[in-house]
Formats: structure tokens, sequence, C-alpha cells
């Protein structure tokens, strides 16, 4: 039997440890369901999400692909980066399905924008700079038909965790087809669901690791228990891969967009999400002893996994490489667009 990472997990978890704390009934008496998760969720969002960050070793590390569109210079930072940031971009050159090149661009500040505009003009085949003003991205030169038709921007982002939602607001995935460019999957629909046809949705995994097996597809429900999710949009995603995905990922689940009723960082952090969570309850139930005990813990516990977590790969050093180095050409080490020792 899988272990149980759902929100209603989540609650129980915190009510028996509320109880064992001394808080009468494990705060049910004076909290909703949905208030404790609320607080939980907030929890998770304010507090472990960032200490998570601090270990800087890419555990929600995640990559968002935009289709450029002729003669539109600016696109929004992807919604799934947390706090809307990232780490860099890169464009990508594809012919069909296969990938010819993959490159790097550096950011310039927003005033030197005109200048490589002018001065590159629409003679490039696809954008080479970019610069970022609030939540938008403008890249240089403008992207023309032959960038629409052939390249794709992929923006590096550490994953915002997405918002917890109930079991029942949810369908769980009992069969799946690869019917390209959709999936095809029989699932069971939760009681208080409200995807239908044209809502925006995720599949997500009900066991670790929990990063989603697609983002951002468009749902049609062509009968009551069959919903096609169309990936078209989704310039990283594929059919074949979401069905790869799924074949070693039993039980996943459909959830709306930006929405998970399954714990959304690495499993090893749920006991002390149990434990923040219940402190955060306690100190919303107005119980002060009981935050004095478990907010001690929690942080402990917080770091503790802080310290495992900060050394992910325990045996072998990261290579790090100056693209412009003369070891690029030694074939020591394979930087982003590196061809077999080729410029």
């Amino acid at each position: 039997m899988p272990l149980d990472y759902t929100t209603e997990a989540l609650l129980e978890r915190v009510r028996r440890t509320l109880q064992l704390r001394g808080v009468a009934g494990g705060g049910n008496q004076k909290l909703s369901a949905a208030q404790q998760l609320q607080i939980c969720d907030e929890e998770i969002q304010q507090n472990l999400f960032p200490r998570l960050l601090t270990v800087r070793e890419d555990y929600q590390e995640w990559r968002t692909g935009l289709f450029f569109v002729d003669g539109i210079p600016t696109y929004r930072v992807p919604v799934e980066a947390a706090s809307s940031t990232f780490d860099h971009i890169e464009t990508r050159q594809t012919n069909g399905t296969t990938v010819i090149g993959q490159w790097r661009i550096p950011r310039i500040p927003v005033p030197q924008g005109a200048h490589y505009a002018a001065s590159q003009g629409t003679s490039a085949n696809c954008p080479t700079r970019y610069s970022v003003l609030g939540d938008q991205i403008t890249f240089y030169p403008t992207p023309t038909a032959t960038s629409e038709a052939d390249y794709i921007a992929i923006v590096y982002h550490e994953f915002r965790p997405p918002r917890l939602c109930t079991t029942a607001e949810t369908m769980a995935i009992s069969a799946y087809s690869d019917t390209d460019p959709s999936v095809t999957l029989t699932v069971t629909i939760g009681a208080d669901c409200t995807i239908n046809d044209n809502s925006v949705v995720d599949v997500i995994p009900s066991q670790p690791p929990f990063m989603p097996l697609a983002t951002g597809g468009v749902a049609q429900l062509t009968l009551p228990s069959t919903l096609v999710v169309d990936l078209s949009l989704s310039p990283l995603t594929s059919s074949a891969q979401v069905i790869s995905l799924l074949d070693n990922a039993p039980y996943s689940i459909v959830t709306p967009t930006g929405y998970a009723n399954i714990f959304p960082l690495p499993d090893a952090w749920f006991g002390a999400a149990v434990l923040a969570c219940s402190a955060s309850v306690a100190l919303n139930l107005g119980d002060g002893n009981a935050y004095g005990l478990l907010r001690p813990e929690a942080e402990a516990a917080i770091e503790r996994l802080v310290t495992f977590a900060s050394n992910r790969i325990r045996k072998e050093p990261q290579i790090i490489m100056d693209r412009t180095s003369p070891l690029r050409r030694s074939g020591i080490g394979f930087p982003i667009g590196w061809n077999g020792g080729g410029s």
C-alpha cells in the first residue's frame, strides 16, 4: 500500500499532533478543515518552500517553454516561476521533433534593448538577448516568422509549489493512452471537482517525487469518465513523454492548474511539514502552550533537512566551466551547446 501524502493525510497528522500536545479535538472544534488547509498552505508557501530553496540544489528546478510569435517581442514570466524569478533563458532550434541546437542567451539592461534591436534587425533567425522589466521578458531582436517556426525559448526557474486543495476537487487516473498531441485519460471525478471543457489542468503523481508530469494542458471531457488533455500549448511536453511518466507513476491525478491535493515538496519534508503546520494551527487557535512546544520542534526538523539536503550528489562535485574557456574544446565537461569540441 503506497504511503498517503494527500492533503487529507496531512490534516489528519496535524490533528493527531495537536491532540498529543493537549489541544482538544486536534483543533477541529474551532477551525474547519478548510481553514486548517489554508493555514497549512500558507506555512508551506511562506516557510518550508523558501527554506528548501536555501540549499540551492535544484530540488524544485523546472523548465517552462515559450513559443515565439512573429512580431511579438514581450512575454510574461511563466506563472509557474516562484516569485516571478528565474535562473536563465535558453533558445532551442528544432526541426520537427528533432533538437538541432540549444544556446543560453544573455540578459541585457533594458536601455540597451533598442541598440540590439536596431543593430541586428531581422538578420538573426531568433532572439539572441533579453531584458526583464517587472514580470515581462523582452527578446531582441523581435521574433520573426523563422523564430516562430523553428525556435522556442526555455525559461529555467524554481517551480512554485501548487496551492493545496482537497482530493474531492481532483480527478484520479485509472487508465491512459497516447492520442498525440493529447493524452486520453480514464478518470474518476471527485465530488467537488470543477474541471470541465477548456479548463487548464496539471497532471501530478501521488507518490514521490512530486514534481508535475505535465502542466498547462487544456481539458476536454468527452465522456463522464474520459478526459482528453491537449498538450499542444506546452512546447516541452509531448504526449509520449507524459505516457512514459504515467507508466512509472501509478495513482496519478488531474488537478486544476496551480493546485494539488498532494504534498508539493520532497517527501522527506512531510514530517517537518506536519510539525510546522501544527504549530501554525496552534497559533491560530491561540494556544500558546502548544505553539511553544511545536515551533521549536518544527524548526529543528527543518534545520536537519536543510543540512541533509545541502549536498544532493554526495560523491560527485559539479563541474563548472566557462563557455569561453579553452577547456571547452578539450572535451572536459559538457557545457550547454557543446557539440563534440566544435564552436
